[in-house]
C-alpha cells in the first residue's frame, strides 16, 4: 500500500490555496478586466466540417455566461464573425451575448456580411446602435479602440464608394504580389479610419492613457488571415508608446507576437471543436495578464 506524506500533502494544499488567493486578489486589483470571444459563427442549419462545431457555439456562449455572469468584469468584446450562414442566426446569438450583465462592444467580420445587401445593412444595425461601425470608449486610464476591417473588404456590398476603390486597388495589389493574405475573405482598414486611429492613439498619447486596439483581423504573426494593410497599421501604431496591445480574431488557432513593444494577441475561435475557448483580459499599470480557458493560451506580458 503507497503510503502518504499527509504534513507534506497539507502544505502542498495550503500552498494551492494560497496561489489561488493571491491570483484572485491580482486579478480584483486590475485597472480594467474584460471578456474576449472570438469566431462564435453559430449556424442552426450548418453541420460540423473542418472541426467546426457550427451549431454547439450557442451552447458554448450560454456556459461562458454561466461561468462569468458572477464575475466583475467591466466589459465583454465580440471579436467578429458572430454568425455563419444567414441572418437568422442573429437573434440567437444576439441574445446570448446581449445577456451578459456587463456591456458589449461588436466588431464586425468577415462572417457576419454572409448575407444580401440588405441584410448586411440590418446586421450593421443589430450590432451597433450608434450605427458607427469603428468607435471608442475610455475606461480610467485606458483608450479601447474597435476598428473595421470590412470597409477594405470583397464581401462587403455596402462598403462607400472610396472604400470599394481602395480596395480593389490593394487587392490587386497583394495578388500581384503573391502574398500570404491575398485573401478574398480579409479585409483592411481603409484611408480614412487610419487618420481616425491615429487621431485617437494620440488623444490617448497626449492624455496620457493606455491604449488597445481591437480587429477582427490579426496583424501578427503574419499568415492567410492577416490584415490586407497591416504594415501601414502596425506601423502607425509602433509610432506611439501610449499603444500596448493589438487584439484579434479571425484565425481559429489563436496566436501571439511582440512587434516594437505592442502585445499582439489572438483569440482562438469558439467554433472549433468542442471545447469552450475564450479569453479573460485583465490589465495592470505595468503588464497583461490573459487568462484563457479551452484552447486560448494564458499569458502575462509586461507592457512598454
Amino acid at each position: 500500500m503507497r503510503k502518504y506524506n499527509f504534513k507534506l500533502k497539507a502544505t502542498f494544499m495550503a500552498a494551492i490555496f494560497s496561489a489561488c488567493l493571491n491570483c484572485a486578489a491580482k486579478n480584483s486589483a486590475a485597472d480594467c478586466s474584460f471578456i474576449a470571444i472570438a469566431d462564435a459563427q453559430y449556424s442552426s442549419n450548418a453541420g460540423t466540417k473542418m472541426n467546426r462545431h457550427y451549431k454547439l457555439s450557442i451552447q458554448k456562449l450560454d456556459k461562458i455566461l454561466e461561468s462569468e455572469k458572477s464575475g466583475q468584469f467591466d466589459f465583454v468584446v465580440n471579436l467578429g464573425d458572430a454568425i455563419d450562414g444567414g441572418f437568422s442566426n442573429y437573434k440567437h446569438v444576439v441574445s446570448r451575448l446581449e445577456a451578459f450583465p456587463f456591456p458589449l462592444y461588436n466588431l464586425l467580420g468577415n462572417h457576419d456580411l454572409a448575407c444580401s445587401e440588405n441584410e448586411q445593412l440590418e446586421a450593421v444595425k443589430l450590432l451597433f446602435k450608434g450605427g458607427k461601425t469603428y468607435y471608442s470608449m475610455d475606461k480610467g486610464g485606458w483608450k479601447f479602440i474597435f476598428l473595421d476591417p470590412m470597409r477594405l473588404s470583397g464581401v462587403s456590398k455596402i462598403k462607400p464608394l472610396e472604400c470599394k476603390r481602395q480596395y480593389e486597388e490593394i487587392f490587386s495589389k497583394l495578388s500581384e504580389e503573391n502574398a500570404v493574405n491575398a485573401k478574398p475573405w480579409n479585409g483592411g482598414i481603409d484611408s480614412e479610419q487610419l487618420e481616425w486611429l491615429e487621431s485617437q492613439i494620440k488623444k490617448a498619447q497626449l492624455e496620457k492613457k493606455k491604449a488597445i486596439v481591437f480587429c477582427h483581423m490579426p496583424i501578427f504573426p503574419l499568415n492567410s488571415e492577416s490584415l490586407y494593410n497591416w504594415r501601414e497599421v502596425s506601423g502607425l501604431m509602433s509610432k506611439y508608446d501610449c499603444v500596448k496591445a493589438y487584439i484579434a480574431g479571425h484565425y481559429h488557432k489563436g496566436g501571439y507576437a511582440c512587434a516594437d513593444g505592442i502585445h499582439y494577441i489572438t483569440v482562438c475561435g469558439l467554433v472549433e471543436g468542442e471545447k469552450v475557448s475564450y479569453a479573460r483580459v485583465y490589465l495592470y499599470g505595468d503588464s497583461i495578464r490573459v487568462s484563457g480557458v479551452g484552447d486560448v493560451k494564458s499569458l502575462d506580458l509586461s507592457i512598454r
